[in-house]
C-alpha cells in the first residue's frame, strides 16, 4: 500500500485480501487502467479513512462522479461496451456511493493520470480504480 502513499498521498488500510478485478488487455509502458478491490475481515475504522471524505446527502452527487467518469472514459475509449468481460465486472460490482460511505479522488496532467478510491460500509470493502495515460 505504500506505492500509493508516495504515488497520489493516501493511507490506505492494509487489505486481507486483493483482488485484481479488471484492467486493460495490453497495457504498453506503464499506461493502462485497472479496478481493484480490497477486501478486509474486520470492520475499516473512520480513522483509517483519514485522507478520505465522508459521504453525505450534501456530496452524495460529487463524490459518485469520479468512478461514472471512469467508467464512460474506458468504454469510449475502448468501444468495449459490449465486452462481456468489463459488462459483468460493472454489474457484479455496485459503484455508486451511498451517505456513511468514503471517497478519495486526486488526478494529474490534465486528468491523464487519476486516482480514485471508494470505501463502502456495507461490504467493508475499497475499490480502486486507476487511470494512466
Amino acid at each position: 500500500m505504500a506505492r500509493y502513499k508516495e504515488r497520489w498521498g493516501i493511507d490506505l488500510p492494509i487489505p486481507d485480501e486483493i483482488i485484481d478485478v479488471w484492467s486493460t488487455k495490453s497495457p504498453a509502458r506503464g499506461d493502462g487502467e485497472w479496478v481493484t478491490e480490497l477486501l478486509y475481515d474486520s470492520k475499516v475504522e473512520q480513522e483509517q479513512l483519514q485522507d478520505f471524505i465522508k459521504v453525505t446527502d450534501n456530496n452524495l452527487i460529487e463524490a459518485n462522479q469520479p468512478v461514472s467518469y471512469f467508467i464512460n472514459r474506458v468504454q469510449d475509449m475502448y468501444k468495449i461496451q459490449q465486452d462481456e468481460e468489463f459488462k459483468n465486472t460493472i454489474k457484479a460490482y455496485s459503484i455508486h456511493l451511498e451517505p456513511g460511505d468514503f471517497y478519495f479522488h486526486q488526478s494529474e496532467n490534465g486528468d491523464f493520470d487519476t486516482f480514485t478510491a471508494i470505501y463502502q460500509q456495507a461490504e467493508n470493502r475499497i475499490l480502486l480504480f486507476e487511470w494512466h495515460q
